[in-house]
């Protein structure tokens, strides 16, 4: 990616997380690119073009797979999942905070709504590790288990965030909810 392209999708990362989609203006996002706005749109059409870009380049950053072994036991690949996204999710507030909002006011389309993103992205892999173990329970019902897990981790408002937590809070707070998906595929 072309040094100017990548300048711009930071700049309009920012700047959407900082004001929304609606509230953004490509003025605000060439001047943080420390481009003109034509430029901009010579790179992206539109302000929608630019924001989906923004979010497929972030995203596909963020949900990177590759860290997490579906062919390992249970244990190891539930424990491991939990903590790639727990920490992921709580580094990223912002960024999981304006995927939700913009999902929620119907500005992406389906296949960037936060929910189906995340969805879609666990069940594959939950479901290629139950295949893997040969355990037969419903795919749906532990992806919606883990997103719950989560999502009230991420939200509640008495927890710390995750990435502040001594190593072995991590590890009580990870140990604790494998225990509770191992419970339900068992």
């Amino acid at each position: 990616m072309r040094d100017t392209t990548k300048n711009i999708l930071d700049a309009s990362l920012k700047v959407f997380k900082a004001k929304g989609y609606l509230k953004a203006t490509t003025k605000a996002i060439a001047q943080e690119a420390g481009v003109a706005e034509v430029t901009l749109y010579r790179k992206f059409k539109t302000k929608k073009a630019l924001f989906e870009a923004t979010l497929r380049k972030h995203l596909d950053l963020s949900f990177e797979e590759t860290l997490i072994n579906p062919k390992s036991e249970s244990q190891d690949f539930f424990k491991r999942l939990l903590e790639n996204r727990l920490e992921l999710m709580s580094r990223q507030k912002d960024f999981i905070a304006l995927l939700i909002r913009e999902s929620l006011a119907d500005t992406l389309p389906r296949d960037l709504h936060f929910n189906h993103y995340v969805h879609t992205r666990l069940k594959s892999i939950i479901e290629t590790h139950l295949h893997y173990v040969k355990i037969s329970k419903d795919i749906e019902e532990i992806t919606r288990m883990v997103i719950g897990i989560l999502l009230s981790y991420l939200m509640m408002p008495s927890s710390t965030s995750y990435h502040l937590l001594e190593p072995k809070e991590k590890t009580t707070v990870v140990n604790t909810y494998t225990k509770l998906i191992i419970k339900a595929i068992t």
